[in-house]
């Protein structure tokens, strides 16, 4: 109403009070000549204060893919962002679902890497933050072959090295009657008839294989049903 009125009862609406703090009004009723005053009081509470609550708080992943499931309570809607594109969030602006699941995309480095979600309230009050660590890839070099047993003759023998460790390193370990050519494990002829060992080590990024190699010795040829074997005093026909 507005101005005089003779009514019975009064219906009066009270707005939300969107703080938190306890709020007071008055009501004051005068009669027309102004002799009498009547009040009534209406005190109206504050807003329960936003409450937001998520667990885990982090979780520590391995490289490969796989999903987060991260549970919330609070009296509020909420909004949850990631600081990372490897950690998608299922929702975008508020929600008030209890729980969420979130997608991580394998790590295919080496080196670990860590992100955040952040979960904040409606009015911005209240955020909460749970970190996501992800190893890297294990660091893995492998070599083929692993063992070469060449013939006396020799024979070319192709290397494959498959590593993510960084780049790789070929070391022929003195042996000189071995080389590396366009990616080939060259081995040369043996003249000697003794049978000779080596190796070859292949590193990278601190891991290291090492490849065996054994060598015939020359086969004595043979003529006319006798071993050739000439010295410098004998001849055998």
């Amino acid at each position: 109403v507005s101005g005089l009125t003779e009514a019975p009862s009064l219906t009066f609406d009270v707005a939300a009070n969107e703080s938190t703090s306890d709020r007071e009004a008055t009501l004051t009723f005068v009669s027309e000549d102004g002799s009498v005053t009547r009040t009534v009081t209406v005190t109206q509470a504050g807003k329960a204060a936003a409450s937001l609550a998520v667990s885990p708080s982090a979780f520590d992943l391995s490289h490969e893919a796989t999903s987060i499931s991260v549970s919330i309570e609070g009296n509020t809607k909420y909004s949850v962002s990631s600081s990372a594109s490897w950690l998608t969030s299922p929702v975008s602006g508020l929600t008030e679902a209890p729980s969420l699941t979130f997608d991580v995309a394998a790590n295919e480095g080496t080196a670990a890497r860590q992100a955040t979600l952040t979960f904040v309230s409606e009015d911005g009050s209240v955020t909460r933050t749970v970190t996501v660590t992800q190893a890297g890839e294990e660091l893995y070099l492998n070599v083929t072959p692993q063992r070469i047993e060449a013939p006396a003759e020799g024979g070319t023998y192709p290397l494959t090295i498959n590593t993510n460790a960084g780049e790789s390193n070929v070391n022929l370990n003195g042996n000189a009657w071995m080389s590396l050519q366009n990616g080939n494990i060259v081995i040369a002829a043996n003249a000697d008839r003794a049978e000779r060992k080596g190796n070859i080590t292949v590193t990278a990024g601190g891991l290291s294989q090492t490849i065996e190699v054994l060598q015939a010795g020359k086969q004595p040829s043979t003529a006319g049903g006798q071993i050739e074997d000439f010295t410098e005093n004998e001849e055998n026909w």
